[in-house]
C-alpha cells in the first residue's frame, strides 16, 4: 500500500525541464543582434499582451561587444509572479539584482531585448569562468564554460595565434 501511495505522489508532482540543442558559440555570436556585458538592476513582472506573465529587468551595460544597446536597457523574459499567480517557464533566465552577465541578445516580436535562445544566451561571471545559465530558477550551472584567462586578448588562449576580425576576439575560440 505504501508503494502505491508513493507512486501516486510521485506521478502527481509537477515537473519542469527544458532541453536545448546548443548551437556552437560562433553561431550564437553571428546570429545574436547584440552581445553585451551588463549588470542586472531591478526586475518587475507584468502581464504580456498575450495574457502570460513576463519579467522585465533593467540592465546597466558595462561593455557593448556587438550591436547597438544603450547604457541602460531592459531585458524581457518569460515567467514571473503577479498577484500571487506564478508562471514558471523552464529555461527562462532570471537576473538577480547585481548579477554581472554576458548576454547574447535578440528582440522579441514587440522589439524588446531578450536573451537569445532563452538561457542559452546568458552567461554569469564566476571568477575566471563564464557559466551558461541552464536552470529555470536562474542559478548557473556549468553547461558550457569559457576561460577568461587573457581576456580581452586578441590571441587564442588555446593555440596563441591571433584571432580573425570577423568574429569577436574576446569570446571566440580556436578552430584547431
Amino acid at each position: 500500500m505504501m508503494k502505491r501511495l508513493l507512486l501516486v505522489v510521485l506521478v502527481s508532482l509537477p515537473a519542469s525541464a527544458a532541453t536545448f540543442i546548443v548551437p556552437p558559440d560562433s553561431t550564437m555570436i553571428t546570429v545574436s543582434k547584440a552581445i553585451v556585458v551588463a549588470t542586472a538592476g531591478d526586475s518587475q513582472a507584468r502581464w504580456a499582451p498575450g495574457g502570460w506573465i513576463e519579467t522585465v529587468t533593467t540592465m546597466h551595460a558595462d561593455e557593448v561587444i556587438k550591436g547597438r544597446v544603450g547604457a541602460t536597457f531592459e531585458v524581457v523574459e518569460l515567467g514571473g509572479t503577479i498577484d500571487g499567480i506564478t508562471y514558471l517557464v523552464a529555461g527562462a533566465p532570471r537576473y538577480p539584482r547585481g548579477e554581472r552577465v554576458l548576454l547574447m541578445l535578440e528582440t522579441n516580436d514587440r522589439g524588446e531585448w531578450a536573451a537569445k535562445n532563452m538561457a542559452v544566451g546568458k552567461f554569469a561571471f564566476a571568477g575566471d569562468l563564464l557559466l551558461r545559465d541552464a536552470s529555470p530558477a536562474g542559478t548557473s550551472t556549468a553547461r558550457r564554460t569559457w576561460r577568461r584567462r587573457g581576456w580581452p586578448s586578441r590571441s587564442c588562449a588555446t593555440c596563441g595565434r591571433s584571432r580573425g576580425e570577423r568574429q569577436h576576439p574576446r569570446i571566440t575560440s580556436c578552430k584547431t
